[in-house]
């Protein structure tokens, strides 16, 4: 994947509820962003999601307050990819460089 631009805020005003990204059934694009509507309890879909490879976590970030006021506040969207971390909206993908790696939980070890 190449990395194209840094993507804007995610657009909470407009999505105000709950967000998933869904595995997408029988589409050409694999994933879903969607919005839970709290009165049905039904997901509708925002965008496809602009990727071709597995994701396996969602997340959304809201900026802290610190040394750039530009930004604080602002919530930004996430997903991990493989063993990367990458920023989106609906129109792109910014790869953040590096590798995440795995965290085993100390109760874990035998």
């Amino acid at each position: 994947m190449e990395v194209t631009r840094f993507p804007p805020r995610f657009d909470c005003d407009a999505y105000p509820n709950p967000i998933q990204v869904f595995k997408a059934d029988g589409q050409t694009t694999p994933y879903n962003v969607s919005e839970l509507d709290l009165e049905t309890g039904r997901y509708n879909k925002i965008c496809s999601f602009p990727t071709t490879e597995n994701v396996n976590g969602f997340a959304l970030m809201q900026y802290p307050a610190g040394k750039d006021s530009a930004l604080t506040d602002k919530v930004y969207s996430f997903v991990c990819s493989g063993r990367k971390l990458e920023r989106f909206d609906c129109s792109g993908v910014t790869r953040i460089p590096g590798t995440l790696l795995a965290h085993r939980s100390p109760s874990a070890d035998p």
